[in-house]
């Protein structure tokens, strides 16, 4: 089992000596690597560092797990680090238990201000668990649905949509209330959207329950209408509110989104005209209706990268996996330089006991804020994100600010993100019970996501309900 200091000749060292990395306080790329931490020579902030990995975020508290109990006298439970022993192929020997029950032990009580990331921690359990986990949920609580008071957070509509077309785009919206929502009372609670017109008419649109319950004093969830657009072509207002059994709650309106509604034959001669060869032609999606299991959806993913990688010509180039978890897609391609970096420093830990030192030289792992990167800017030639896009709530703003990380001619690869109209998946609504931040986007909503981070696709494909695309800067 390797120790659980960074070596000088890792990638992390070396990385650190180039100046790749920069103090998140001062800025300064002087950092250097002690035997407790890391530490920057200009303004003596430090960070410290588990099982060879850095946590750069370290924002987290000790809390009291699910029973109660704190970091120092919980007792893990034995079938599952060997479990975890076993399928990591991390070898046998009490130094190895305790490092894996150190880490289980720690996921389970670790928090911070984001419950959201909280969550994403504490999964680790479920993640690695041979059990199944079931999506049931507990019953509403009594005070469910006793005020209405809504904040609107942002939408993914776009400035037009063709008349009489269906369509589908997604809002966000938090629960500012003083208790829960829920679409599962006798008298539901539901997202209601209306059309209104130049003239004041108003066309009922649809409700849309909560998959899950809606935790009040700031739980949010970004739900997908489906919609479709009014008959009559012209300027109208999406008017988007809470309805208590289809009833309208005036005092919970307040959004209004505008949207012209263009002549259906306008947009068969827009899209036709996007195609001559005088115009800038548009990148169009390969679609391949038949989906593919995951490990075959995955290594899809890591082909496209790899081609990407042999068409430079070029070795030793610097990707950053962000999400990578305990396992980074990339980790395998001989020709780059991989730093995996995510928000869960213990899946990330059990990730640098898996590699040990197989490939320390050009792998490394990073637990930090994707938001707030340790890192100088134009450091990296790629960035990839495998299924991990849909959990930030803002994912234009995080492309946008992984974008200045790239050299100048590089790429980020979004892959194996969920395409889709429904959050109804009975996996999608045990993790958001779970609290973790679940979305779903339609292709249209993607290319304006990609638009917003000042973001083109070179490629675009969907496989089933998944996702593939090659972003250049635009």
């Amino acid at each position: 089992m390797t120790s659980t200091a960074i070596g000088p000749s890792s990638l992390l060292a070396r990385w650190m000596h180039e100046g790749v990395f920069k103090c998140l306080h001062c800025g300064s790329a002087r950092l250097d690597l002690l035997p407790e931490g890391v530490a920057c020579g200009a303004c003596d902030a430090t960070w410290p560092v588990r099982n060879q990995v850095p946590d750069f975020f370290n924002q987290y508290t000790a809390g009291r797990g699910p029973g109660g109990e704190t970091p120092w006298d919980a007792e893990s439970d034995d079938e599952l680090v060997a479990t975890l022993v076993r399928s990591l192929d991390l070898g046998e020997g009490d130094d190895v238990r305790d490092r894996v029950r150190d880490i289980v032990q720690r996921s389970q009580v670790l928090a911070c201000d984001n419950l959201a990331l909280s969550a994403e921690i504490r999964d680790l359990i479920d993640r690695f668990s041979p059990a199944p986990v079931a999506a049931t949920l507990p019953p509403p609580a009594p005070q469910s649905n006793r005020d209405a008071r809504i904040g609107f957070v942002r939408h993914y509509f776009g400035e037009r949509v063709p008349a009489r077309a269906p369509f589908c785009a997604n809002v966000r919206v938090q629960n500012v209330g003083a208790h829960p929502w829920s679409s599962r009372t006798e008298v539901p609670r539901t997202l209601s959207a209306r059309w209104r017109g130049q003239d004041g008419s108003t066309v009922p649109a649809g409700d849309f329950s909560f998959p899950v319950d809606i935790a009040p004093q700031g739980g949010c969830i970004t739900l997908p209408l489906r919609l479709t657009a009014p008959r009559r072509p012209g300027p109208w207002h999406l008017c988007i509110g809470l309805a208590d059994g289809g009833r309208w709650l005036p005092q919970a309106a307040g959004l209004e989104i505008p949207l012209v509604v263009r002549p259906a034959w306008l947009s068969v001669w827009r899209d036709f005209a996007a195609r001559l060869p005088w115009r800038d032609a548009p990148v169009l999606p390969v679609v391949n209706p038949q989906g593919l299991d995951y490990g075959a959806d995955h290594a899809l993913g890591t082909q496209i990268i790899g081609d990407w990688v042999r068409e430079t010509g070029r070795s030793g180039l610097r990707l950053l996996e962000v999400g990578s978890g305990t396992h980074p897609q990339t980790a395998w391609q001989l020709d780059l330089d991989v730093l995996a970096v995510d928000i869960s420093a213990p899946m990330l830990e059990l990730g640098s006991l898996y590699f040990r030192q197989r490939f320390v030289e050009r792998l490394g792992f990073v637990c930090a804020d994707a938001f707030d990167p340790p890192f100088m800017p134009a450091q990296f030639d790629a960035i990839a994100i495998f299924s991990a896009l849909h959990h930030f709530p803002e994912p234009d703003s995080l492309l946008l600010a992984l974008a200045r990380l790239l050299r100048p001619g590089g790429v980020i690869f979004v892959m194996c993100e969920p395409v889709g109209d429904s959050l109804d998946g009975a996996e999608t609504v045990r993790d958001l019970a779970k609290g973790i931040n679940e979305q779903v986007f339609s292709l249209d909503e993607y290319q304006r996501i990609f638009a917003r981070a000042g973001l083109k696709p070179q490629s675009l494909r969907v496989d089933g309900g998944s996702l593939k695309t090659v972003l250049e800067r635009g």
